[in-house]
């Protein structure tokens, strides 16, 4: 975890830019959009929202939110206890391969299908900062 805190953190000092900034360029509007329920609205109205948002409600330190702090210590654990993590390689994968999917989806204002194949965060180096 601290090798990635790191090297965002060294990115963020290459460019010169507070953690504010930075959440900015990434899509955040303020530090309570980070790992935060804003809204829980569906057809059915069966969910109290406020109920709901208050219940999940977490105050994340900064925009990074909680990080993977607990996926990493379950990850040591399965290795130590020879078992299957929470959250293996393979659904790791699917995740990131779904942000990718967000950010082209979002700078091509169209629709991407999965897989994707070969796309990479560098792919989006400079594509939505306000310059």
């Amino acid at each position: 975890m601290s090798e990635l805190k790191d090297k965002i953190k060294e990115i963020r000092n290459r460019e010169g830019l507070s953690q504010d900034e930075m959440g900015r360029r990434v899509g955040y509007t303020n530090r309570a959009s980070v790992n935060k329920i804003e809204a829980w609205k569906f057809a059915d109205g069966l969910d109290e929202e406020e109920e709901i948002i208050d219940e999940f409600r977490e105050d994340p330190p900064n925009i990074y939110g909680f990080g993977h702090t607990r996926i990493y210590a379950d990850m040591i654990d399965a290795i130590k206890n020879d078992r299957e993590p929470y959250v293996n390689g393979e659904a790791g994968k699917r995740a990131l391969e779904l942000v990718l999917a967000i950010y082209k989806s979002a700078t091509e204002g169209k629709p991407v299908k999965l897989p994707m194949g070969n796309v990479s965060t560098i792919d989006f180096k400079g594509k939505f900062s306000d310059k």
